[in-house]
């Protein structure tokens, strides 16, 4: 039995709409995002050994505003799947609860274990003022703080996170970063 309700599409497909998605889904209609998250994850060395996998701490659900977020996602989800234009196509609701009245507690501990990220990571190799911004990996010419010839130009270079996905900024930035490499010196 699958843990969440389906959805049958007018052309017969069988689809799970997901608010709060686990790995193992394949198909969904949408599902619950923060886009403007709290925390900030670390990236570090593990050793000074290139050939050593990095550190890497994504900070996810740390910070009790990004699970208040999710939660009210479900619960605004729950209360859409139960109107009744819906009830044609939506039998019965399994996850997160066929509980009609789930605490705010049984929601968040829902949320805990059912979240994930949607590997969208940037702003690792910060871009700003080098002399005056002691976070700033990158100046406004892409280039690396302290390493000669080196260039980043990808999501990295976000100081903060953008509010949807990372595709277009990032077109942008490798659009900026040719006209940066093919200038005149």
């Amino acid at each position: 039995m699958s843990d969440k309700f389906t959805v049958t599409m007018p052309s017969g497909e069988t689809w799970t709409p997901t608010f709060v998605q686990s790995l193992d889904d394949t198909k969904c209609i949408g599902c619950g995002r923060c886009f403007k998250v709290c925390p900030r994850g670390v990236l570090e060395l593990a050793s000074s050994d290139a050939s050593v996998a990095a550190r890497f701490d994504g900070g996810f659900l740390s910070e009790q505003d990004d699970v208040d977020t999710l939660v009210r996602g479900v619960q605004l989800a729950r209360k859409i799947i139960r109107a009744p234009s819906l009830s044609k196509l939506i039998s019965e609701e399994l996850a997160p609860s066929t509980k009609v009245d789930m605490t705010r507690d049984e929601v968040e501990a829902y949320v805990r274990s059912r979240a994930k990220t949607v590997y969208h990571p940037a702003g690792t190799c910060r871009m700003g003022d080098v002399a005056h911004d002691a976070m700033a990996v990158v100046d406004t010419r892409l280039r690396v703080s302290g390493v000669a010839r080196l260039r980043v130009a990808d999501a990295s270079i976000m100081p903060t996170l953008v509010s949807g996905n990372t595709n277009a900024p990032t077109v942008k930035i490798a659009e900026r970063s040719a006209h940066i490499l093919l200038a005149p010196a």
